[in-house]
């Protein structure tokens, strides 16, 4: 049993020391799952899988993938986490944005600022939120309050990119088609 069906991961880089923002936004207490680099093996929670192969995350409730092919990902600036879409998978969700609600091909910034005559096509309105609904039926939470950045499916077809430039690297996957 999963009691209230979400689960949180948080991934601790080696060496990653930049954790001065924490978020309170998660009031509920989620079933916690260890994001590590290496290992294999799969964790039931109730009807639910979570497997890990060399530092790569999938999660299946029953016999239907939510994610896979989750891992961390990291450059000069941002962590953060990359995972596989498929081919119609719609994602929804990042806040205020002026471009259309399936956000898949877009590449957006996290950070609230206003954008003063913006018009159809503006990415980055006043309001940046790390959480996105996939109709692959999960909504994804990433707990992260500093500057980042979603990359849905723009700078490779079949991939998500979530990243941050400081803060602790988690997120909080709600299963479920409704």
């Amino acid at each position: 049993n999963m009691g209230n069906g979400v689960l949180k991961a948080t991934y601790l880089p080696k060496g990653y020391t930049r954790t001065q923002q924490i978020s309170d936004a998660v009031m509920t207490k989620p079933t916690l799952v260890a994001v590590t680099d290496k290992g294999n093996g799969t964790k039931m929670l109730g009807d639910v899988a979570i497997a890990s192969h060399n530092g790569s995350l999938s999660v299946k409730v029953g016999s239907t993938e939510l994610l896979s092919n989750l891992h961390p990902v990291k450059d000069s600036v941002f962590n953060g986490f990359s995972m596989e879409l498929t081919p119609s998978e719609q994602v929804f969700g990042g806040g205020e944005r002026a471009i259309s609600m399936n956000r898949r091909g877009h590449r957006f910034d996290f950070y609230n600022r206003p954008d003063y005559g913006y018009g159809v096509g503006s990415e980055n309105l006043n309001y940046g939120i790390p959480f996105f609904i996939s109709t692959r039926g999960y909504g994804i939470f990433f707990d992260n309050p500093s500057k980042g950045y979603a990359d849905i499916a723009k700078s490779d077809k079949n991939r998500m990119n979530v990243a941050f430039e400081s803060g602790e690297l988690t997120f909080y996957l709600i299963p479920g088609s409704n």
